[in-house]
């Protein structure tokens, strides 16, 4: 019966790893977007032909 539980914890912590690594990778995602973002609204606007007119 032990091995069935050594089995168990061992699926459990990969199965815990696994989901940390993808809300790590969620999160990473998350940030470059927010920081793209930012960086899109503090550029400055380039000129369109239809301003140019």
């Amino acid at each position: 019966m032990d091995s069935y539980k050594e089995a168990y914890l061992g699926l459990f912590n990969a199965v815990t790893d696994c989901i940390e690594s993808l809300r790590r990778a969620q999160q990473e995602a998350e940030e470059r977007y927010l920081a793209q973002a930012e960086e899109a609204r503090s550029a400055p606007e380039m000129p369109t032909e239809s301003s140019n007119a």
